[in-house]
């Protein structure tokens, strides 16, 4: 574990462990609110019968500099989150 001030610089190896567990992080929380589209009950439920249930959408991005990344963005069926 790195400590605080530790300046030596992550291993390659490190930074793309990271990315892949962030990577699955982002899909997993996306797959929730996903399910949770899919599940609309209730009193709401009347109200957006019809409507296709709100998906993520990723794409990719760069930064000048070189670092990249994949980004979610989406909009829910029953309104954005507030």
């Amino acid at each position: 574990m790195r400590k605080i001030g530790d300046t030596a610089p992550i291993s390659e190896d490190r930074k793309e462990r990271a990315s892949a567990w962030f990577g699955e992080l982002r899909d997993l929380i996306c797959a929730r609110f996903e399910a949770l589209e899919d599940a609309l009950g209730g009193v709401n439920a009347e109200r957006f019968a019809g409507t296709e249930p709100g998906r993520f959408e990723r794409k990719s991005w760069t930064r000048p500099g070189g670092s990249a990344g994949k980004a979610a963005a989406g909009k829910a069926a029953a309104g954005s989150c507030r």
